[in-house]
């Protein structure tokens, strides 16, 4: 969606996008009724009948894309959810396009486009069966996890989005805080802290894009310096081309997850119900800034399985 530079032109693309998602999303569910159950990866992802279940999110649109069922199970199992988002999303050149015009964005642009992924995670949620209670957003800067991990652990670290520090927008956790590495792992950790969970969902340190990673390493910290007794399961979102495979719109088959990708973890396949997949292609369908339904990046992952990880 590279733009003209004509007013408008950017906004009407989003509109097609939209009504072509919701056209998609109408012929899509009528076939999303008993789900067909996936064969294990490596085992089934277990009960979470009285857990408090803590899921960590890079960006708004990785918890429904990677942890959607998971999301549902634990609405309806668990004793308490706790969805916790690392940054707002506001650092994607492509998407900030919307408010620039078709131009190069500026600050302002991408401020914007932060706003308008926040308001579609927060319907995502909902679809999910999410309340308003159970969102966490800390608001640092997106596209920099990895360098408050490395570089700015102490330093102030600039985001796309011109700031330096955390927002105070109406649902950020610490309004004020400095983007650096040290601020984030205290947030991180005093959420922790406050939720107690028994279980938690974070990324895989081998997704390999960069936010990923390091909010792997993050949690793992955290979790460490805590002495964090309960259970952990990690998800990949970004693994390369082909991930999850085939890497198309599939809404009745498998993730299938590759024979060399364990190492020293164990995969795990939580099988969604017809019913569950039908409201995962719903909350996915609300991230139009990202291409919603349209996109294989976001289609891809609306599977009758979800695969996560456990260490042996």
């Amino acid at each position: 969606m590279s733009g003209t530079g004509r007013p408008g032109s950017a906004r009407k693309a989003y509109i097609c996008l939209i009504v072509a998602a919701t056209a998609i999303l109408a012929l899509t569910a009528r076939h999303l009724v008993s789900g067909a159950a996936a064969p294990p990866a490596g085992g089934l992802f277990p009960s979470l009948v009285n857990e408090r279940v803590m899921i960590i999110s890079p960006h708004p649109d990785d918890e429904s894309l990677a942890c959607a069922g998971v999301i549902q199970r634990a609405v309806r199992e668990a004793e308490a959810v706790k969805v916790v988002w690392v940054n707002d999303g506001d650092a994607n050149p492509t998407a900030a396009r919307l408010f620039s015009l078709g131009r190069k964005p500026d600050a302002a642009a991408y401020r914007r486009l932060g706003d308008l992924r926040h308001r579609e995670v927060v319907q995502a949620a909902a679809d999910l069966g999410l309340t308003k209670t159970s969102l966490v957003f800390l608001c640092y800067p997106d596209g920099a996890t990895n360098s408050l991990w490395r570089r700015d652990r102490v330093r102030i670290h600039r985001g796309a989005n011109g700031r330096t520090t955390v927002q105070n927008n109406g649902h950020a956790w610490h309004p004020g805080a400095p983007y650096t590495g040290l601020s984030l792992e205290r947030d991180l950790t005093s959420v922790v802290k406050d939720f107690r969970p028994t279980v938690v969902i974070y990324p895989d340190p081998t997704d390999v894009h960069h936010d990923h990673w390091a909010t792997a390493l993050f949690t793992g910290e955290i979790l460490h310096g805590l002495s964090y007794s309960g259970a952990s399961f990690t998800y990949i979102t970004h693994h390369g081309y082909g991930w999850p495979w085939p890497p198309w719109f599939d809404p009745g088959g498998s993730i299938i997850v590759p024979e060399n990708d364990t190492g020293s973890r164990r995969p795990l396949t939580l099988n969604l119900p017809g019913a569950d997949e039908a409201r995962k292609l719903r909350a996915l369908s609300r991230f139009q800034s990202q291409g919603g339904l349209l996109a294989p990046s976001i289609n891809s992952f609306v599977r009758v399985n979800e695969v996560f990880y456990a260490k042996l």
